[in-house]
């Protein structure tokens, strides 16, 4: 199967094409495993300045991550147009 179409998707890139349709600006969303933040972001990039994404995570790493990498792109303040909460 030399031009399989599998072999050009990921299962993330299916399902941030699923969240890409339905998800809307000003939507609510959560993401129940923080990790490393990548989602956290993506959420927030398709909710937009009226949107609101709450992520939370057990461990104090990802929670660390996931702020440092919501900073990093203007998003973890409170006083940015974003809200993002990260518990």
């Amino acid at each position: 199967m030399k031009n399989d179409p599998r072999k050009h998707f990921s299962a993330l890139d299916i399902i941030h094409k699923i969240l890409r349709e339905h998800i809307r600006h000003g939507d609510i969303c959560i993401d129940a495993t923080a990790g490393r933040g990548r989602d956290t972001l993506f959420l927030a990039e398709l909710v937009g300045e009226n949107g609101k994404v709450t992520a939370f995570d057990i461990q104090e790493e990802a929670v660390y991550s996931t702020r440092t990498l919501l900073r990093e792109h203007g998003m973890e303040s409170r006083d940015s147009p974003y809200f993002v909460t990260v518990e």
